[in-house]
């Protein structure tokens, strides 16, 4: 969206389809911009598609990617909550990075352009 700017975004976006789960287009088309607007960024966006000889884009997936605490259960060993703490023994939580939308667009023809596997792997490569 910064680089194309919010109009552009969501011309981008309107034609996009996820017929098994309407929450996730709903996300994209109404819930996308707010939540990458908000003072605390609750979310990130990322489109993934390809442009064609016209250098006109065309929206093959999406994936969202979140910071959020991670509760350390108070059952958890010392030596299992200094490994995932960096040595502290007295953390309670600690930051992972969430998916907390990823699909690929089935309208028109672009169902066929790229794999569930290829959006999670895309996102893992932003992660790391």
């Amino acid at each position: 969206m910064n680089k194309i700017g919010e109009d552009a975004f969501k011309e981008l976006v309107s034609d996009f389809s996820c017929p098994y789960d309407k929450d996730i287009e709903d996300f994209l088309i109404h819930k996308a911009i707010p939540f990458e607007k908000a003072e605390y960024q609750s979310s990130r966006t990322y489109l993934v598609g390809f442009a064609n000889d016209q250098q006109q884009f065309s929206l093959c997936g999406y994936y969202t990617l979140s910071n959020k605490p991670f509760i350390l259960s108070e059952e958890l060993s010392k030596s299992k909550r200094k490994s995932l703490t960096g040595g502290k023994t007295n953390q309670d939580a600690i930051s992972v990075v969430l998916i907390g939308q990823l699909s690929k667009n089935y309208n028109k023809a672009l169902n066929y352009t790229i794999e569930g596997s290829d959006l999670l792997a895309f996102a893992l490569e932003t992660i790391f």
